[in-house]
């Protein structure tokens, strides 16, 4: 049996399995044994579920952690804070860093619906509520955008300017949010990637990096990228950078490189698509991180009992 049989699935906002023709929640995996390569750098405040990370200027990396709708500061020292909270929101998801600002996706509504089974729940963005919420360095919140009806915003990344890219989840469209002028507009509709009865996910992870948006889609179960021309708006149709691992959040290293944990390995996909099981066993988490300075890579666990940790691994 191939590496493409044996990986194990994680999703996006809770550890999900179909369940009756639905995906519903399952119980969070086990802790496995680790690659003594790996290193904790942090231990978080929360047994919770985490769920994306970014990294400011400074070297502080934000983690958000999903029902306890808060974002984690873990300073460049490794000391670790509370950032900030959102206590009216459902669910925190999606973090981006921007110029001197720290963005976040928030749900008023959970995506967690009655199961008409009557077994557990089932997920549905269609009916999230979703705000992009900005805060300044010390926590302070500077803006609350909403997202149009209908839109379940999901990944979140920094494009330069006081904007950002961001999945939707109910669709498959990456939309555009800008700071200054509080909107959420469509910025590409990738064809294929739209949630199904079966796979009811649409786009999910989302990064900027040369001149490119890389996105996770779980319909077609891979990673892609969309060309960004100099106007800023989407150019070209989307070329495909890994397919046969379905992923949730990623992130880019400076050679266009790919990082993400699934499972219980971390992996890395070459910018000429070669796959390699990078770091195995190693405990899983949602989402990668490639730090600024190209020499780590991180990213939070998830699952168990035991408080999360932000882990990382040296790269070669």
């Amino acid at each position: 049996m191939g590496w493409k049989q044996r990986f194990r699935l994680v999703l996006t906002v809770a550890v999900l399995l179909p369940a009756g023709g639905t995906w519903a929640q399952a119980p969070a995996p086990a802790v496995a044994p680790e690659n003594q390569a790996v290193k904790t750098f942090a231990t978080l405040p929360t047994a919770g579920a985490t769920e994306n990370l970014c990294q400011a200027a400074d070297g502080t990396i934000y983690v958000s952690v999903i029902d306890e709708h808060k974002l984690v500061k873990v300073a460049a020292d490794g000391k670790v804070s509370e950032f900030a909270s959102a206590p009216t929101m459902a669910h925190m998801l999606g973090v981006g860093c921007g110029e001197g600002a720290v963005a976040t996706v928030a749900f008023g509504k959970t995506f967690r619906k009655p199961n008409p089974n009557g077994q557990g729940a089932v997920l549905d963005f269609s009916d999230t509520d979703t705000h992009v919420l900005l805060y300044d360095p010390a926590g302070n919140m500077t803006a609350d955008i909403a997202a149009p009806k209908g839109v379940g915003l999901n990944g979140l990344a920094s494009a330069g300017k006081g904007t950002y890219l961001a999945t939707d989840s109910a669709s498959a469209t990456i939309y555009k949010v800008d700071a200054a002028a509080k909107t959420v507009e469509p910025w590409f509709k990738d064809e294929g990637s739209a949630p199904t009865k079966d796979i009811p996910i649409g786009l999910n992870g989302v990064r900027v990096k040369n001149g490119w948006a890389y996105f996770s889609s779980f319909p077609k179960n891979g990673v892609y990228k969309v060309q960004i021309a100099a106007d800023g708006k989407a150019q070209g149709a989307p070329q495909k950078v890994e397919e046969g691992i379905r992923v949730d959040d990623f992130d880019i290293g400076a050679d266009g490189s790919v990082f993400f944990p699934s499972g219980t390995t971390l992996y890395r996909v070459s910018p000429t698509g070669e796959v390699v099981k990078l770091v195995d066993p190693i405990q899983g988490g949602p989402a990668a991180l490639v730090s600024s300075d190209g020499k780590w890579v991180y990213w939070p666990t998830r699952g168990g009992t035991a408080p999360q940790r932000l882990v990382r691994v040296a790269l070669p």
